[in-house]
Parts: C-alpha cells; structure tokens; sequence
C-alpha cells in the first residue's frame, strides 16, 4: 500500500475518532520531500488537540494544521482557488467563484503573500539552497502568478512570463542532487532581477489603478517581524496604498482579532475603501478568520489560523 492510501486511511480513523471532526480536507502533494502538505479540519461546536500520526507529520512539514469553522467551510475559498480533497466524501471539493469575487480572491490573496514572501530574496542563505526555501520560491512564483491572473482580468494585452518553467528544472536538479552552486546562483540572480523590475511595475500599477485610495503614512507589522509601509525608505518593506487599505478595514472592525490586528497598524483611523462590494468580500474574509481565532483561542492553540496565525502566540 502506497503512503497516500495510508495517510487517507489514517485521517478517516481520526474522523471516527473525534465527534467534533465533520470532515478533514487535504491541500498539497505527496510528490517528494520538497513538498508539504497542509490539513484543513472542518470543525463544530468546541475543537480539541488532535493527535496527529507520524506519518502524516512528515508530510506536513512547513505546511500545517488549519482549523476551519463547518459553518463557514466555503469561506476558504475567498482566499485562493484551492485544490481540496475531502476525505469524508473521497471527493475533490470545488467553489466557483464569480467574476467580480474571482477578481478579489486573486488581487487580496496577491496583496496578502507578496511582500512577505519576497523578503526571501533579500536573506543572505537564499544562496544556499534547501528543503524550505525551494518550497518558498514556489509560493513566490505563485504570487506573480496571482498577480498576472488579475492583471489579465482588468487588461487586454498582458504579457506573462511563465517562471514555473525554469522553476522545476532548478527543483529537479535540487531533488536528484545535481543542481551546482553556479547554476543555482545564476537562477537567484535571475529571480532577483524579474522581482525587482516586477514589483516596481506591480506597485505603480495598484496605485495608480487605486488612485482614489488616499491613505496618509501608515504601516503595518506583519508576523511580528516586517514593518511594511508605504513611506519607508527601505526599499524591501515599501507596499501600495492598497496594502494598507485592507489591513486597516481588517484593524478597524469590530472583531476581537480586530483589536489585534489594531495594536500592529500605526495610521488614520478612517476607512480609505469606498467600494461596498469590495468592503463586503473583505469583512466575509475577516469573519471568517475571526471565528477561528475565537475558538482557536479558547482552546489554547498556538497556530492552526489559515491567515493571522502569530496572534494565537
């Protein structure tokens, strides 16, 4: 029996063992050891610890634990296009979104990952490679791809460089231990210069396409350990006024994560969006990952939020 079956066959046991479990819903691959895989409990009523078997936190790797209240499962989905498999029901699950939605799941998950993912290319161990920096460039590229994506929504012409290409042969050669230093430097240099040219071009984009937002300084701590700002002058930590837009509606609801979030946002209070549709897509994210940090919090957890985990700590 392959580990796949006997991963899915261990967390169908976990179903029957707790009541409180009504679905367990994979994201992520068994590929290899660069991989990681994340599991998204679909929880009711109060949640406890579960006791994860062994073989199934190899594979977890910086991939993680996610508690998601059963009531707002879909709201997941409103974050990125996931590709779930549900173990209850042995079946992908799916959630189309529409067109005006589809439009905000990719610009807010783009805005939400981006800038701190690229804060890899400025640490000096991106040049030695390993298993959790392979894994980041990934989610990297992807947030160029989420951008693209977008971007071809609001424009006609749209001109897309596919960098998964160059991506998986570097991934192969790491895998099979055949990448070399000098290859491996050259693809880093590469990355760095598209990232440059890239978020130079991406940030005048939303501000101009944004332009009615007018925030004044504002900044945001971001995991406890990136102050991003729209007036910094570290180049790295400079994000659009969008960027700030939506993390002040997040800070200024009246949430308890809110109140978190708040303590971590120096700027004006006033909410800069004026779109209600897009105000409303906002506050179903922030309700969602409110709900699970109410309950996450009753129950002492230290992580298991799909967005704001660090506020559990």
């Amino acid at each position: 029996m392959n580990k796949k079956k006997i991963i899915i066959l261990e967390l169908k046991r976990l179903l029957k063992e707790y009541s409180f479990i009504k679905d367990i819903w994979l994201y992520g691959n068994f590929e290899d050891e660069v991989s990681d895989l994340d599991l998204l409990i679909i929880y009711d009523n109060k949640i406890n610890k579960v006791k994860i078997p062994k073989i199934i936190q190899d594979y977890i790797l910086d991939g993680t634990i996610i508690y998601i209240p059963y009531k707002l499962k879909y709201e997941i989905f409103l974050f990125e296009n996931l590709k779930i498999f549900s173990i209850k029901r042995n079946k992908a699950i799916k959630k189309k979104l529409n067109l005006m939605d589809k439009e905000y799941q990719l610009l807010t998950s783009f805005i939400e990952r981006y800038y701190e993912r690229r804060q890899m290319l400025f640490l000096s161990n991106i040049y030695s490679p390993n298993n959790k920096i392979i894994r980041n460039i990934k989610s990297l590229i992807f947030s160029y791809d989420m951008f693209f994506q977008y971007f071809s929504l609001k424009e006609t012409k749209v001109i897309k460089k596919n960098l998964f290409i160059s991506y998986k042969k570097i991934r192969k050669k790491y895998l099979n231990n055949k990448l070399k230093k000098k290859e491996y430097k050259f693809y880093i240099g590469k990355l760095k210069k598209f990232d440059k040219n890239f978020f130079l071009k991406s940030l005048n984009y939303l501000n101009e396409s944004f332009e009615d937002i007018k925030m004044k300084k504002f900044s945001y701590l971001f995991l406890k350990k990136y102050t991003f700002s729209n007036y910094t002058k570290k180049n790295s930590l400079v994000v659009p006024e969008l960027f700030g837009a939506i993390y002040q509606f997040y800070a200024f609801q009246n949430l308890r994560l809110s109140k978190k979030i708040r303590k971590d946002f120096k700027g004006e209070k006033k909410i800069n969006l004026n779109n209600f549709k897009f105000k409303s897509f906002l506050r179903k994210k922030i309700n969602f990952i409110n709900q699970s940090y109410i309950d996450l919090n009753r129950g002492k957890f230290k992580k298991g939020m799909y967005r704001f985990s660090w506020y559990l700590n």
